[in-house]
């Protein structure tokens, strides 16, 4: 058979180049993937650079603390992982019978961290028989569908279906500590947090949260003058950093309530800025009665 007959011939010598193209958008930089693959880091950035060529366009940003997908990129991610899904749901769809009372969620950190586990015995008393397991990954979908029930992601695309939903979109604040507020405050409009020191997140692949120059844009206020006191590369060490009165820091209104309610964080300014990206919930058809209601559950208690 030649590569004429077949036309996946030559596709099939890069795919251990997208094998590690898709390692390296799900972790976020060349060395993390390096790391789960055991390879060095000059030769995962070699390999990216051939599919790179391979392809003649950029998959990705280089940044100092990691890479970002291109458009071109989340492009091929999106082409390349969804239908090796499906291949593998197929082959792994004649393993032994499933524990109907196992629910596998897969979610990023943030949702996990600061949505869910705060409900997480109001999810266990409504199911007391559930055994539920969490993965977690920078972009969930990048975790084979074969391996989870329900998945939570904050994407781009809010369209909804019987077995996908729109959880959220986020109500962007910005916060910090009382104790930093005592310090730099009061804040009356968006130029007075100007000159107070700023956390802010550089993620990895993926859509990235809402930013500081998006928000201040918002209010009608440039961000070139603003002042960064830290920049982390997730949401949990920036809300820990924030917590500890590190700086001011933009969150999600619904991943913080308690820390509101309890005067852990307070607001810096009143303004609420509404996130373009809201965070979905899908499941895979034919799930468990099980993973219905907890579906449907997660559902009912999105916004709060």
């Amino acid at each position: 058979m030649t590569d004429g007959d077949f036309p996946y011939a030559k596709l099939h010598a890069q795919l251990d180049g997208l094998h590690i193209f898709v390692t390296t958008a799900r972790t976020g930089s060349f060395s993390a993937a390096a790391r789960e693959l055991r390879m060095t880091q000059p030769t995962i950035s070699q390999k990216i650079a051939m599919l790179e060529g391979v392809v003649g366009r950029q998959l990705f940003h280089r940044q100092h603390r990691g890479v970002v997908l291109t458009e071109n990129g989340q492009n091929l991610l999106r082409a390349f992982v969804h239908p090796f899904q499906e291949i593998e749901t197929e082959f792994r769809s004649l393993q032994a019978p499933i524990d109907q009372n196992r629910v596998r969620l897969a979610t990023d950190f943030a949702f996990s961290t600061y949505w869910l586990l705060p409900k997480l015995s109001q999810l266990q008393s409504a199911f007391p028989k559930l055994d539920l397991q969490i993965m977690t990954a920078h972009l969930p979908s990048t975790i084979l569908r074969t391996d989870w029930d329900l998945m939570v992601e904050y994407c781009e695309d809010a369209s909804s279906t019987d077995n996908r939903r729109v959880l959220f979109s986020e109500s962007v604040v910005a916060v910090c500590s009382p104790a930093f507020f005592e310090k730099f405050g009061p804040f009356d409009k968006g130029e007075d947090l100007l000159h107070a020191p700023h956390i802010t997140m550089q993620l990895g692949a993926g859509p990235q949260f809402y930013d500081w120059h998006r928000w201040y844009q918002e209010m009608g206020n440039s961000s070139k003058e603003m002042k960064v006191g830290l920049t982390t590369g997730n949401y949990t060490l920036g809300c820990q950093a924030a917590l500890a009165g590190h700086g001011l820091f933009l969150s999600p209104k619904e991943f913080i309530p308690n820390y509101l309610i309890n005067g852990d964080l307070v607001l810096a300014l009143p303004f609420v800025a509404n996130s373009p990206r809201p965070y979905i919930i899908e499941r895979k058809p034919g799930n468990s009665n099980l993973t219905v209601n907890v579906f449907e559950w997660i559902c009912d208690n999105g916004g709060q």
